[in-house]
């Protein structure tokens, strides 16, 4: 409207320097939505693909014809004829080259970055062998018997350390395991992100810390937000799990938002958590890996572990459930210290 009213003014005028004036304030504008489609460029790219990978087609790749710049990776996708396929079994790579030439790369894992769509299928349920990863949506099939089931999309995440400029992304089935002739990966998606990290300031939800073991119940705690939340941060650590195997299940971390839908995310040992009396002398001990430090670390003189979430959109959480995993044989403790939900200050 004040443009129009500007334009309108200017072409009032008598004299020939309207033209001119007109002409600046048109240069203006389009430099002004070339700036923005630049920056919304650089700054999030979606990739629909939706081809499957198998064990004949064992490769998929783009070219971009300029680099993009991201620091964080959001892969959607879901297995076909997988419900026998084992926990956390790399079923495909993702392999990311930048300008210099430099690879990056993920294993794409069962019960962590994927999973059968058909998951919650009543005949795939009684013979599931991995767990079910984070949903990023879903959609309604039907069975050969017309019986209507829940498709899941699943999504995994992928935090590089820097911001890298890509130019080449690929995906590549596992075709060295021969048990996975059948299994078919489709890759629904691809979002690279290059996130202004300083940007976003957390929000407690733990007034005091708590503690979860094998003799534990679940835990459920009610949210009020009246903000959207872009990420989660679970700042935690082990206790008594020396022995505990990397990526073993700690626990279930499930979220629902006030339309009732439901994100679930599995908390592991190595990955997101780990053992917290660090020291020398326990290292040869430990059976899992040491999650990257960041500054939430050596709390009372104790280690702690930052483990990072991130959405596409801002979702306005009402509850956390946390279940410990019972089957884990001996007494480990999981210690939560903080739960913070990120809120993005634009």
């Amino acid at each position: 409207l004040i443009l129009y009213k500007l334009v309108k003014s200017i072409l009032s005028m008598k004299n020939e320097f309207k033209y001119i004036l007109i002409y600046l304030i048109g240069i203006n504008v389009f430099l002004v939505l070339i700036f923005l489609l630049n920056r919304t460029y650089k700054n999030r790219f979606h990739i629909d693909i939706g081809e499957d990978l198998t064990y004949e087609k064992r490769v998929i790749t783009e070219h971009f014809k300029r680099p993009l710049k991201a620091n964080y990776i959001k892969i959607y996708s879901y297995l076909s004829n997988a419900p026998l396929v084992k926990e956390l079994t790399p079923v495909a790579f993702l392999e990311l080259k930048d300008k210099k030439g430099r690879l990056y790369k993920k294993s794409i894992i069962t019960g962590r970055d994927t999973a059968e769509h058909s998951y919650n299928r009543e005949d795939v349920r009684k013979i599931i062998k991995h767990l079910k990863p984070l949903t990023a949506y879903s959609r309604t099939l039907y069975s050969k018997n017309g019986e209507p089931y829940q498709s899941y999309i699943y999504q995994s995440d992928w935090a590089l350390n820097s911001t890298v400029e890509i130019t080449e992304c690929s995906f590549k089935f596992n075709s060295s395991l021969n048990f996975l002739k059948n299994v078919e990966l489709r890759i629904v998606a691809v979002e690279f992100f290059n996130k202004n990290l300083s940007k976003i300031r957390k929000i407690p939800v733990l007034s005091t810390p708590i503690i979860l073991s094998n003799k534990s119940d679940a835990i459920n705690i009610k949210l009020d937000y009246k903000t959207g939340c872009y990420g989660l941060s679970i700042v935690s650590s082990l206790g008594n799990s020396l022995g505990v195997p990397q990526a073993t299940l700690i626990a279930k971390m499930s979220l629902v938002d006030i339309n009732n839908r439901k994100y679930n995310l599995n908390i592991r040992a190595g990955i997101h958590t780990g053992e917290w009396t660090l020291y020398l002398d326990n290292l040869y001990k430990c059976h899992h890996l040491f999650p990257i430090f960041t500054n939430l670390l050596k709390i009372r003189r104790n280690y702690f572990y930052n483990a990072e979430f991130y959405f596409n959109f801002p979702h306005f959480f009402k509850s956390i459930s946390i279940n410990f995993n019972k089957s884990l044989q001996s007494e480990v403790v999981f210690h939560i210290e903080q739960i913070n939900l990120k809120e993005l200050i634009l």
